[in-house]
């Protein structure tokens, strides 16, 4: 199939649309233009918040962790590791942080 890196052969063509079990996303992209997805406010006083932590590639479990905050949002500009996370309903209808 491949030769020093190179394919040797034409891969076929796949309909990958028999494979979706769900339409695709009916949303606006521009719902991801929008700056207040991607931060996450401070709720209390002692700056904890939710995290997901990956146990493995498909364990995942909820820790609290303590955050620097800056102008009222978590920042996370020297948290290596971290990132911000947002699940938006397929039809736009939710957002959830």
């Amino acid at each position: 199939m491949a030769e020093k890196g190179k394919l040797t052969i034409q891969m076929p063509d796949i309909d990958w649309s028999k494979y979706l079990s769900e339409k695709p996303f009916t949303f606006s992209r521009e719902i991801l233009e929008n700056p207040d997805l991607y931060i996450y406010p401070e709720t209390s006083s002692s700056n904890s918040v939710p995290v997901i932590f990956f146990r493995s590639n498909v364990i995942t479990q909820r820790k609290d962790l303590e955050l620097p905050t800056k102008n009222g949002f978590v920042d996370l500009t020297d948290q290596e590791g971290l990132m911000y996370a947002t699940l938006i309903h397929r039809n736009g209808e939710w957002v959830t942080k």
